[in-house]
């Protein structure tokens, strides 16, 4: 019997094939609403799961025709090949799963998702997809498995070359993927096999895979170079920890208070809205014209800070940046999320919101979604929110209302928002405490989730024929009108408009959407992702502000503004940003993290560089720069180095000593 009879003697391993496909094709569809194209990659990924489903089989075979005496042994080994299956399948459906929901592939971020409170995330809207995939999926697999192994009823010599070469194929086509899974290009590319990925994350996220680097200190010459550049104080405040500051930014306010100052320290209100790009505003961008013409009025009122940067995704990370000045950790686990069992609650550094309640603020934070959901009740009370308002409150001060996948809507939060900030007025006219109210809005999270009874105006639909870039814009146009709302609650009372600092923000862009990479294409630009342009607006009653502030800044800029603002000068911190208004225009560059494998380099005049960590260690390799224009900013060996840095500071908690 020769190879050929071996592998296609039954249509099983077709049926195999088959179901694999199945799993790829409905990845694909899931990323299409995220601006998926097709490339030479997914055709990749596609052959690579005929091999995967080639070397299962084949090594069913090998096992049915292998000459074991002991049955024990034999039923052994086919257990193993049956939870080799089982965990594949189960791995496939829980990648395709993630792809409905995030538009991204199976990754740490997958593990947030594994909450029971959680569940229901994986099955709104798709609910017959998923259990389908999940069931039917495992089930094919299997029958498949069981059925070849059957129908094959002849052995083959245990010698013979066709018998050797099988064996070879099977493992070589069962190990590869999981070595491929363990490298920076598979997940930026092709991402041929989902369940390598799972594999190399779960280890990451039981903490078995550390860090690449075991030392916090670096040497003398680059800690100089990373002195100079604002990303570390030259004589940290602790030994040992060395992001520790004694004060924050220290430079003059430049602009000249108003007589509003003398009313005492404002309140602060802070608006994160999801997936806010510069584009969407048209005294930003000058493009979409009418998409949230509030936001465009408000911002004539307002200052505008016209070059503000992404630098953290998704929006876990971008709270950890915007309120702790911080680029986030590398892994989940170190920001705080469970880890069996455990929620590591108490991984110090230190927050904005943390540096007002001990300066008296009331601090209040209000979503729309679940506290739970990415640990951000346990994340937000350990860094210094005194209360934490959700979905169950939303819900019961308002019930009956239209609820998205991801929580209650944007107009029902705007709601919410205004009746706490009344109380919390009240309140400090009792006791003279002012209070700071953060806000994240929801309904701006692609594809888009607008209450089914928000319109979006006629004239909007000239802007694209795209229907899940018009879902978005009518989300887009949504929220804003409830922004706008909030505004003028703000702005147009006389004395709350006195006493209340407001800032704007997004937590991170969107490139998914067409109309979006069609603006860019206008333009000959390629658009930049998650490391794009965002717009910030600030509202400050008590200084002279200039209409617009031209400064490269980002999301772990915005605390120490906010914080300068406020006239906050003297709280040891392990911040690592400086306020716009302060010593941030005097510095080069910025840097940008997403997670353990994305890194960005932004310059002025909107130069952006985003690239892998496999990416950058090849420039680093072959000592090309970063920029061909700007090779002096940072070097990628440098850049390389901060990165590990990073990584050691958060895996060993030396950011900021406990109990400080």
């Amino acid at each position: 019997m020769d190879l050929t009879a071996l592998l296609f003697r039954t249509p099983w391993l077709v049926a195999g094939v088959v179901v694999l496909a199945t799993f790829r094709v409905l990845s694909l569809l899931a990323l299409r609403p995220w601006g998926m194209e097709l490339n030479l990659g997914h055709l990749v990924s596609f052959v690579w799961d005929v091999l995967l489903a080639a070397g299962l089989f084949g090594l069913g075979r090998v096992f049915e025709l292998a000459s074991v005496g002991r049955k024990a042994l034999r039923i052994a080994l086919r257990a193993l090949l049956v939870a080799l299956v089982l965990g594949a399948a189960l791995a496939r459906c829980a990648d395709v799963a993630y792809c409905f929901l995030t538009g991204g592939h199976w990754s740490s971020a997958g593990f947030l998702y594994a909450s029971p409170d959680n569940v229901g995330l994986l099955r709104d809207g798709n609910g017959p997809v998923l259990v389908g995939c999940m069931i039917g999926g495992v089930v094919l697999l299997l029958a498949a498995l069981f059925m070849d192994a059957r129908a094959l009823a002849s052995r083959v010599p245990s010698g013979t070359k066709s018998r050797r070469v099988l064996q070879a194929f099977s493992l070589v086509a069962l190990v590869v993927p999981l070595l491929v899974g363990f490298n920076d290009i598979e997940e930026a590319t092709a991402r041929f096999v989902p369940e390598s990925l799972f594999v190399h994350e779960w280890l990451a996220w039981r903490g078995i895979l550390g860090s690449e680097s075991s030392s916090i200190t670096l040497k003398p010459d680059v800690m100089s170079r990373f002195v100079k550049l604002g990303l570390a104080p030259e004589k940290p405040l602790f030994a040992g920890y060395p992001l520790s500051r004694a004060t924050l930014d220290p430079t003059p306010f430049p602009y000249p208070q108003t007589p509003n100052a003398a009313l005492g320290r404002p309140n602060l209100v802070f608006t994160l809205v999801e997936q806010l790009n510069h584009e969407f505003i048209y005294s930003f961008s000058g493009e979409l014209r009418g998409v949230m013409p509030e936001l465009t009025n408000l911002s004539r009122r307002m200052t505008m800070v016209t070059d503000y940067q992404s630098t953290a995704n998704p929006t876990i990370h971008a709270l950890i940046a915007s309120l702790c000045s911080l680029h986030a950790a590398s892994h989940y686990r170190d920001i705080n999320l469970g880890q069996g069992g455990d929620v590591l609650t108490h991984t110090p550094f230190v927050c904005l919101p943390k540096v007002l309640k001990d300066l008296g603020y009331r601090t209040v934070f209000i979503q729309g979604g679940k506290k739970e959901f990415a640990s951000k009740a346990d994340i937000l009370s350990a860094h210094g929110f005194e209360e934490i308002h959700g979905r169950p409150e939303l819900e019961a001060r308002f019930p009956g209302q239209d609820i998205s996948r991801w929580g209650m809507h944007d107009d029902v939060l705007v709601n919410y928002a205004q009746q706490q900030i009344k109380r919390l007025e009240k309140l400090r006219e009792k006791d003279g405490r002012p209070f700071f109210v953060m806000m994240l809005t929801l309904d701006t999270h692609s594809p888009g989730l607008a209450p089914p009874e928000c319109a979006m105006p006629g004239s909007l639909l000239r802007i694209t024929a795209d229907g899940d870039s018009r879902d978005m814009i009518r989300s887009l146009h949504c929220t804003d009108a409830s922004l706008g709302r909030l505004g003028r609650f703000i702005l147009d009372d006389r004395t709350r408009s006195k006493r209340t600092v407001w800032a704007v923000t997004g937590d991170h862009p969107t490139s998914a959407m067409k109309f979006v990479r069609d603006i860019h294409q206008r333009y000959g630009e390629s658009y930049t992702g998650w490391s794009g342009r965002m717009p910030l607006l600030i509202y400050d009653p008590t200084h002279q502000l200039p209409a617009r502030v031209p400064v490269l800044s980002s999301h772990i800029d915005l605390a120490p503004t906010l914080l300068h603002i406020l006239g906050i000068r003297d709280a040891p911190n392990s911040m690592t940003g400086f306020s716009i208004f302060g010593r941030r225009p005097q510095l080069p560059m910025l840097i940008g993290r997403v997670g353990p494998k994305y890194v960005a380099l932004y310059l002025p005049n909107h130069q952006t560089r985003s690239m892998t960590m496999g990416m950058l260690g090849q420039l680093c390799a072959s000592k090309q720069p970063i920029f061909e224009k700007e090779p002096k900013a940072m070097s990628a060996c440098d850049l390389q180095r901060w990165v590990r840095w990073q990584n050691v500071l958060w895996s060993d908690k030396r950011l900021f000593p406990a109990g400080k």
